[in-house]
């Protein structure tokens, strides 16, 4: 999931940093993220139910580096999926069924390595896998939380709340949500830095980053972050939306779960802007407000 061209489009306000330059800090971490990429390795052995636990040694090896430079990770796990994304997460999951056929085909005429190729697409993460790496992370004293929902959205809060320093994801969609900074495979993202970088208001960041391309809301107006800002930069967003929007539905039939054009958009919005999240001093959950007034 993600922002469609973000990161890249955030490179003039993105810089380099080695992870040892948070020592003493709290860093909030997205543990799916991590299992995603573990799981990548060992697709095979998923795919065919040979028993593996590469996943967990790989997410527990950036752990044990966290901790040798003196970091304290906090794993976030994702909880419920959102209704709103029910349409890309079965169109993702026949996208795997797919491979894992195409997998099991290759396999059976002895083609190793195409079907090893096929798994790595085919395999997700699941409930199992999940559980595996919560045991080994409460065996080495490591903090976790399952969020209610998205991960982004409780990295985001612990990140606004002060209760983390650095969020770890290579997901684009923590930025919109709100997270301060934001270390990826391409280095670190300040939230601050970044608005002044691209000269939008707060809210406007998160109706721009929607514009751009959310991977689950396929009412697409705009090819890209730039296309966004620019069509931003000419006056007012919303006049923009309702201009444009009308001529893309005609052109692609753009639709979100039943909703059309601006709807579909609003929708996406409403969820980067109004969120819930697991609040550990209290034991419940918190729906985190509007990033434009200033709340969380």
């Amino acid at each position: 999931m993600g922002i469609t061209g973000l990161l890249p489009f955030l490179k003039s306000v993105t810089y380099p940093t080695h992870i040892s330059e948070y020592r003493g800090l709290k860093a909030g971490v997205d543990a799916y993220c991590w299992l995603h990429r573990g799981a990548f390795s060992c697709g095979m052995e998923l795919c065919t139910g040979v028993a593996t636990d590469k996943y967990v040694a790989f997410c527990m090896k950036r752990v044990n580096l966290l901790l040798h430079h003196g970091i304290q990770p906090v794993m976030v796990f994702d909880g419920a999926s959102l209704p709103i994304k029910r349409r890309i997460t079965l169109e993702r999951r026949r996208q795997r069924e797919s491979a894992r056929s195409k997998g099991e085909a290759a396999l059976a005429a002895g083609e190793a390595g195409a079907a090893a190729q096929h798994f790595s697409k085919a395999v997700g993460v699941t409930h199992d896998m999940a559980f595996h790496l919560m045991k080994a992370l409460r065996q080495a004293g490591v903090e976790l939380i399952v969020a209610p929902y998205e991960a982004d959205a409780q990295l985001a809060f612990l990140s606004r709340t002060g209760a983390v320093d650095v969020v770890l994801s290579e997901d684009s969609d923590c930025l919109p949500y709100g997270c301060k900074k934001v270390r990826s495979m391409v280095g670190v993202v300040c939230y601050a830095s970044t608005l002044v970088g691209i000269g939008v208001f707060t809210r406007l960041w998160t109706r721009l980053s929607r514009f751009a391309g959310v991977a689950w809301c396929v009412a697409r107006m705009f090819s890209g972050a730039k296309c966004a800002l620019s069509c931003r930069l000419q006056g007012d967003i919303l006049r923009v939306q309702t201009t444009v929007s009308r001529d893309a539905l005609t052109r692609t039939g753009a639709v979100q779960d039943g909703q059309r054009g601006p709807r579909a958009r609003n929708s996406a919005e409403k969820s980067y802007c109004k969120h819930t999240a697991f609040v550990e001093q209290l034991e419940e959950q918190h729906v985190f407000g509007s990033l434009s007034s200033g709340g969380v």
